[in-house]
């Protein structure tokens, strides 16, 4: 099949009934017993650093400062009855984390710390207690053993970090149906409105839940949420230390047969307010997060295809050389946009390339036509090929000129 057609083949099904025809009301059913596979990936920008820090099992503490951070998890969840909630028991079947420097030569061993945390994590499991609801009433990690006082800190910011890449398994839901036909609003605390700290998050926020039509048994929810939070105690947020403003933008399809989430994607945005007394940037972080159920895992944590929807940013980061020209787009209003080529280009089998994703800006129409697309990062062997992906693509019609940063991820044949 042509490079365009296969492209095309898998843009997505036609969308069937609307949310309107719904006669039940969708509720979460863990099944006692049950186990799932999902993928998840996070990336946390943080422009002001972000401490990280690993004790090896003789005691030696490495420290260093992060600019960015990727967290890939492959992870088993069982589901346990307790009570009227239910308990994930989640294992790890591959985990990595990877990133950037704060700062060199000062952060010149981040490397090891990273190296450090996943191989201390692949004997540990997370647990997370939920909701009838849906929402994640703890997050716990459990399996890594405390060697000194020091340990326990990493640990605890090892559970921070996971935590960000979990937290999209928090989605609650409503007992009304009309609440699924009109929508619904949160204000109580979330998993996802979350500050990546270990001093607590403290402030006010309010989050609007909306479906769309169902394709195929599953239902489109999408979240929006802002508010004004703070690190630490209310007297912090009272005397405006670090005060942030932070916006969430989601998309999530919820099976109406299973009776959970299968696929997830969100960006959280925090930036300090005008109102901060700590004001040396206006960045404070910038969360992209996916997860996706999957029946096996590919190797070496690499990522299901449709996982590549999620990594549209909402804002103007991370990237600042892809934050020129438009203003980005929310990620909620896009949709699901798998784009990606399943061979690798001849350009890049002559290089010997493996599986790789190339970051580029998108400039659409208002009926969803791409205008331009234009890569910014990956290998410039692959930049024609991933133009004619990009441009061959089809984007959410809003009735104006938009702009997004998307993956498209070129993957090596597999060895026969």
């Amino acid at each position: 099949m042509p490079l365009l057609a296969l492209l095309l083949a898998h843009a997505g099904p036609a969308l069937a009934a609307s949310s309107a025809d719904l006669t039940t009301v969708p509720t979460w059913s863990w099944k006692a017993g049950e186990v799932t596979r999902w993928h998840l990936e996070t990336e946390l920008h943080t422009p002001r650093g972000f401490a990280l820090a690993y004790v090896d099992p003789k005691g030696v503490h490495t420290e260093a400062t992060s600019m960015r951070t990727k967290i890939v998890v492959d992870t088993e969840c069982t589901a346990n009855p307790e009570g009227k909630n239910t308990v994930l028991d989640c294992t790890f079947a591959f985990v990595k984390f990877t990133g950037d420097p704060w700062a060199l030569p000062a952060d010149e061993k981040l490397p090891q710390v990273y190296a450090g945390i996943s191989e201390q994590l692949k004997t540990a499991k997370v647990e997370m207690l939920l909701s009838p609801d849906g929402r994640i009433r703890t997050f716990d990690l459990q399996g890594v053993k405390r060697i000194n006082a020091m340990s326990g800190e990493v640990i605890e910011f090892e559970r921070i970090l996971l935590q960000r890449a979990y937290c999209g398994f928090e989605l609650p839901l409503p007992t009304a149906i009309d609440d699924f036909k009109r929508g619904w609003k949160l204000t109580s605390t979330s998993a996802l409105m979350m500050l990546p700290t270990t001093t607590g998050t403290t402030g006010a926020y309010e989050m609007q839940y909306t479906t769309g039509p169902v394709s195929d048994n599953l239902l489109p929810i999408n979240t929006s949420g802002q508010g004004k939070l703070s690190y630490g105690s209310a007297s912090d947020a009272a005397s405006g230390v670090r005060i942030i403003d932070t916006r969430l933008a989601a998309q999530a399809a919820f099976d109406l047969t299973l009776g959970h989430v299968v696929w997830r994607g969100l960006t959280v945005d925090g930036r300090l307010t005008v109102a901060s007394n700590d004001v040396d940037t206006d960045i404070e972080f910038y969360q992209s997060t996916a997860m996706q159920m999957v029946d096996s895992f590919l190797p070496d944590g690499a990522a299901p295809i449709s996982l590549m929807a999620s990594r549209a940013p909402k804002r103007d980061l991370p990237a600042p050389e892809l934050t020129t020209g438009l203003a980005l787009v929310d990620f909620a209003t896009l949709g699901m946009q798998p784009l990606f080529i399943p061979a690798m280009p001849v350009a890049g089998k002559q290089l010997g390339l493996p599986t790789t994703s190339v970051t580029a800006r998108v400039e659409v129409d208002k009926d969803g036509k791409v205008t331009a697309a234009s890569v910014y990062k990956g290998y410039e062997a692959l930049a024609d090929a991933c133009e004619i992906a990009l441009r061959s693509a089809r984007f959410a019609k809003t009735g104006t000129p938009y702009a997004v940063d998307v993956n498209v991820e070129f993957r090596a044949e597999a060895a026969k």
